[in-house]
């Protein structure tokens, strides 16, 4: 224990500073590590949340006002940054993040009072710097980098003004190295489970996307048949054949080796059903109409009604 008054050490159970013979008080520390390792964990998960929040706002207010989509890069660099934005947002209004709140802690100055805006945006980027979680695991009390470069400490909550500035710079608390690299392990996992969930998320919206594409496709292919069969049926004066060798090179061009077909004609009918690897089956005919499918042709000449 440390004299509040001249830093000098103080035996236990002393009653009096042995150097300046102030009076002995009660000691008061700054949060312990369990502490820091909660705020950390919490506020990892709180700001992927604001993170979403955030993003999801801006993106309908943008696209509800007549912008340029130039201007759509905003919430994309808020992506960056948007650990460092929920770090800002929370600690300069409140001097706490939901982290904080959970675990009884706040951030304040070394004189105890309530740091100011900037020093608070210093605070937050110092936490980009490169490991900074490391800086955690040397010397003997939990005291970041992103702590020492802004002369700031989290304390408890019920810590006042006074008693905050009572901390000794010199007894911050004990450290403890291991319940820190086990709460970098956690959050290593907890980053690395975000991320498999949000990657299943956008394959999910890819293959969606392009079984929708897929469709879109041999929708128009099969379209543009009907112009070919029409064209085909003016020069022969009928449909049949152009399901044979030379028209089927045709359909075979439009609907490329992704898909399967099937194509029948008579003098007065013709069908193709094309049938995507995924996705839907869609059919045309003579008829004009171009409609998806259940089943297959089955050598009729008209697309099935089911």
């Amino acid at each position: 224990m440390f004299c509040q008054k001249c830093g000098n050490q103080i035996p236990e159970g002393a009653q009096f500073c042995t150097a300046c013979g102030a009076p002995v008080q009660s000691q008061k520390h700054t949060a312990a590590t369990w502490h820091r390792l909660g705020n950390f964990l919490l506020d990892v998960v709180g700001a992927i949340v604001f993170t979403w929040i955030v993003t999801f706002l801006l993106f309908i207010l943008l696209a509800a006002t007549s912008v340029t989509d130039s201007f759509f890069v905003i919430p994309l660099m808020l992506l960056l940054y948007s650990g460092t934005l929920y770090y800002i947002f929370f600690e300069s209004i409140w001097q706490r993040t939901p982290g904080k709140w959970a675990t009884g802690t706040k951030v304040v100055k070394l004189d105890g009072t309530k740091p100011g805006f900037w020093r608070i945006v210093g605070r937050s980027f110092s936490r980009l710097i490169p490991f900074e979680a490391l800086s955690f695991l040397f010397g003997h009390y939990p005291y970041g980098w992103h702590d020492r470069i802004s002369k700031t400490m989290v304390v408890p909550a019920t810590h006042t003004v006074e008693e905050a500035a009572s901390i000794n710079p010199k007894d911050k608390g004990q450290n403890s190295v291991a319940l820190i690299i086990f709460g970098l392990i956690i959050a290593a996992l907890i980053l690395i489970a975000i991320i498999g969930i949000l990657s299943g998320i956008v394959l999910a919206s890819l293959n969606s996307a392009r079984e929708g594409a897929q469709e879109a496709h041999v929708r128009a292919q099969l379209s543009s048949l009907r112009l070919d069969a029409e064209m085909y049926a003016i020069s022969t004066e009928s449909y049949e054949g152009f399901c044979d060798a030379g028209n089927s090179l045709l359909i075979s061009s439009k609907l490329d080796s992704s898909f399967e077909y099937e194509c029948n004609d008579s003098a007065e009918e013709w069908a193709v059903l094309a049938a995507p690897t995924r996705g839907s089956r869609w059919c045309a005919d003579s008829s004009g109409e171009l409609r998806e499918v259940n089943g297959a042709l089955y050598g009729a000449t008209q697309c099935p009604i089911y």
